[in-house]
């Protein structure tokens, strides 16, 4: 069973299967895990409850990864989560780039189970 004071993560992606399988992945590695399958829908539930982090997909129907990251980093409640970028880009972003827009990490989706729960730990400085 999960603790309830276990850090909350806000899984932000479009495709059913990887946040079912993260998802998992997150909850038996003892974090409570959200969903959400679009940036306006993730930014809307942090806005909401906001989460100890964030996994953020770039590709994204409507509003896209970078976007959704800007929205958030404006938004009062929002502005010092956490945003991983968690992608399945073939060519990798830069990492400094990434960070001038808002990113803390990157997780690529190729990266095995150890690699991403560890990501998590350094944004929550654990």
């Amino acid at each position: 069973m999960i603790n309830p004071t276990s850090p909350l993560v806000l899984v932000i992606d479009d495709a059913a299967e990887i946040r079912e399988l993260i998802g998992h992945l997150l909850r038996r590695s003892g974090f409570r895990v959200a969903t959400a399958p679009d940036g306006f829908q993730g930014f809307k539930m942090a806005a909401d409850v906001p989460p100890d982090v964030i996994l953020m997909d770039f590709d994204l129907p409507g509003m896209d990864g970078v976007e959704a990251t800007g929205h958030l980093r404006r938004h009062e409640t929002t502005k010092n989560i956490p945003i991983i970028a968690f992608t399945g880009l073939s060519l990798l972003p830069d990492p400094a780039r990434l960070q001038a827009r808002g990113f803390c990490d990157m997780v690529p989706k190729t990266s095995d189970d150890a690699e991403l729960v560890r990501a998590i730990n350094r944004a929550l400085n654990r």
